[in-house]
């Protein structure tokens, strides 16, 4: 195979979150299919052209792995994801892949790789190509033009003099129709799983890109630009073809399922005439969730709801410009509840704002929850976002040693009025009280119907001992 697009091998034993900008160290045991580099698949599938997905983050595959592999496939091309905290691991790949031979071309792609797409070039004599475009098109076009890519747009590279040359920017996609289907056909039937869904084997699918919102701290208005939706006809098409494919649940990995509610309205009513047999569940905005719409998505086969507050406070709230209110988050997981399905809320310690109260309100609060699950991270000033710039204007990060810049992780700060360790230890003892309290245990134990409700809840179990009660 010509053509590798890899996620590379895990740091963590718990695994690392590398779906569409996510960064750190897995909360939980969570493995989710590779979605960027099914739909880079996707499209080169689209134009007859062939690629091998390689997802040794999952499939705890080392690097000894992959230049197997690499040698086994006679590769051309890598194409290869760097997140924030694995970034010099992942580089591992382009290096391997020039020790292998000096005519591949390795390409690295992401967040990371479109804010630092010159100066990783710089620092790295491995690496050919960084993409600052959206990926899809530019790898179709390097690879429609035979891997020859001074004049492909999207890209910085580094020419035969040691120059660094950017390339304008590739167009966003405006019809993301055109880009065909991720490569369902190319994933794990076996490896993926999560504490939330309900069936396997599970997928990932998108409807949409980008948000509406432009929250300071998150990095998809950075990464996907505006706010894009396919059509219902297409996306059903998808969804049939993943049944055909013997999936049984899917994850909605769009920024949020009701960003466009009538969009969302009118693909749960072809979802429900066409009988789409498929679990699910998404992330949404509190302010674009009602009873109604609830109950159709309930309908439909959704069974699980994710939301962010990220804290209760409501001057960081405005500053970080989450637009959403507690009060809407709670009458939000009221409603969820009272429909039967499972409600899970994010929360983030260590925005710009933060004290000790307010910590302990959001912890005081999203115990009050009647929520299944909750998050609670650490606030991690990712490249390319306002957050990130804000605290480097005020001189507040401490390292710019990105092998720290994670969730799970002390933050890479201190404010003057609160530590870094104090944010850290804040964050375990409220993960401690929400998930250790006994009503809560209780709770669990009645919500176990099933094999694999217990299955699901004792992984969960035993990754939260490792990660919150044992190593810490």
């Amino acid at each position: 195979m010509n053509i590798l697009l890899i996620e590379p091998p895990p740091l963590s034993k718990f695994g690392h979150p590398r779906v569409m900008g996510a960064i750190g160290t897995n909360k939980t045991d969570i493995a989710s299919p590779p979605y960027g580099m099914m739909t880079i698949s996707g499209i080169l599938d689209k134009h007859g052209i062939p690629s091998l997905i390689v997802d040794a983050n999952s499939e705890r595959k080392s690097f000894n792995d992959i230049r197997e592999l690499i040698i086994k496939e006679k590769a051309k091309m890598i194409v290869f994801s760097i997140t924030i905290p694995t970034v010099f691991n992942d580089l591992l790949i382009a290096k391997i892949a020039k020790e292998v031979s000096k005519d591949i071309l390795t390409v690295a792609i992401g967040p990371f790789a479109k804010y630092f797409h010159h100066k990783l070039l710089l620092e790295n004599e491995f690496l050919d190509i960084t993409v600052h475009s959206e990926d899809e098109p530019v790898i179709l076009n390097i690879a429609k033009n035979n891997f020859n890519f001074k004049n492909i747009l999207g890209i910085s590279y580094r020419d035969q003099n040691g120059n660094i040359i950017t390339n304008e920017r590739q167009p966003d996609i405006e019809n993301l129709d055109e880009m065909g289907f991720p490569s369902h056909n190319k994933i794990s039937r076996t490896i993926y799983h999560d504490p939330t869904i309900q069936r396997t084997p599970f997928t990932m699918v998108m409807g949409t890109r980008g948000c509406y919102n432009n929250c300071t701290f998150c990095n998809q208005p950075y990464f996907w630009g505006k706010f894009r939706k396919r059509s219902i006809d297409h996306f059903i098409k998808e969804l049939q073809w993943i049944i055909e494919l013997k999936f049984k649940e899917i994850r909605f990995n769009d920024a949020g399922f009701t960003h466009d509610m009538e969009w969302a309205d009118k693909l749960l009513d072809r979802m429900i005439a066409e009988k789409i047999d498929l679990t699910w569940g998404c992330e949404v905005r509190a302010d674009k969730l009602n009873p109604k719409i609830i109950e159709k998505m309930k309908k439909a086969g959704c069974h699980s709801i994710h939301m962010g507050l990220e804290t209760t406070d409501s001057e960081i709230l405005k500053t970080i410009r989450k637009n959403i209110t507690p009060a809407q988050i709670k009458e939000a997981v009221k409603n969820i509840k009272n429909a039967g399905m499972t409600a899970m809320v994010f929360f983030v310690l260590g925005l710009p704002g933060e004290t000790k109260e307010t910590m302990k309100t959001t912890i005081d609060f999203l115990k009050s929850l009647n929520a299944d699950f909750i998050t609670l991270g650490i606030a991690t000033p990712m490249p390319g976002t306002d957050f990130y710039h804000y605290m480097k204007e005020k001189k507040l990060i401490k390292t710019y040693d990105w092998s720290k810049y994670d969730p799970m992780q002390k933050p890479v700060f201190d404010y003057p009025n609160l530590s870094g360790d104090e944010i850290y230890r804040t964050m375990f003892e409220g993960m401690r009280s929400f998930y250790l309290r006994p009503s809560y245990l209780v709770k669990r134990l009645k919500s176990i119907k099933t094999y694999h409700d217990f299955k699901t809840n004792l992984r969960g179990l035993i990754s939260f001992i490792r990660q919150f009660l044992v190593t810490k």
